[in-house]
């Protein structure tokens, strides 16, 4: 779902730093691959109360994750893209029996995906620097293939001076499922858009959103962000009608 063709939106990348400390602030368990187009969400609902919030009190880190940095990337290239490569390759291997839209690109796609710096790589390392985690944000959404930007600029006009951004990939280690790996990546896509006092699009399929009750955890991470709304804005849905025998 990767376009790698060139794009006229004003991009945002990232310069090669630490992700913000936004991103250590979390604890929230998470699928290990997240990119299923469905649902296309932005943040605009209610804030939740303080008591609703408590349950995703995003001071707490667990220990098990501790050792893990984040880093926003513009460039990643030679022996750090294949690295990359693999934990893609790993993390969406099953999903196409999961999801009825296709997720995973091939090798040069994925590998020119990376070494586009409109687009920027949200990366998670472990104690041995060995790339666990792996977000992907951009405002030009001429990048996003079967998405019209048309669609999303109309939506968010005072947003569509380069402010909107779309969350094209979240995908975690299968060894730091659950280890809140996903909340410090995740999170910090959030904080890249809201320093930009952007607009964060994104979507997940059926499967995530009913195994992972992604619709809460959103809320939740939502409820972070000082002054943040949340709302679905669109929804593709696949009907499948059996016919055993003809109409007589």
């Amino acid at each position: 779902m990767i376009s790698d063709t060139t794009q006229d939106a004003p991009a945002i990348p990232a310069t090669d730093q630490a992700a913000s400390p936004a991103a250590d602030r979390t604890d929230t368990e998470a699928p290990s691959s997240w990119r299923a187009p469905d649902t296309a969400m932005v943040r605009d609902m209610p804030v939740p109360s303080s008591s609703e919030m408590r349950t995703a009190d995003i001071a707490r880190t667990s220990t098990a994750s501790r050792g893990a940095r984040v880093e926003r990337r513009s460039l990643v290239d030679g022996d750090d893209a294949q690295r990359l490569w693999e934990l893609y390759e790993g993390c969406l291997g099953q999903i196409d029996d999961l999801s009825a839209l296709n997720h995973v690109e091939s090798h040069e796609r994925v590998i020119r995906l990376f070494a586009n710096q409109a687009v920027t790589k949200i990366v998670a390392y472990d104690e041995d620097d060995d790339p666990i985690g792996l977000g992907l944000v951009t405002n030009a959404l001429e990048i996003v293939e079967d998405t019209t930007p048309a669609f999303f600029r109309a939506r968010f006009p005072e947003h569509a001076d380069g402010r909107i951004f779309y969350g094209m990939a979240i995908l975690i280690a299968a060894s730091r499922r659950g280890m809140s790996v996903f909340s410090k990546v995740y999170i910090d896509m959030w904080q890249f858009v809201a320093e930009h006092a952007g607009v964060l699009v994104f979507d997940c399929c059926k499967f995530n959103r009913d195994a992972f009750d992604v619709d809460s955890l959103v809320e939740r991470i939502a409820a972070q962000f000082p002054g943040s709304t949340l709302q679905v804005i669109d929804q593709q849905t696949f009907w499948a009608a059996e016919l055993p025998n003809p109409i007589s």
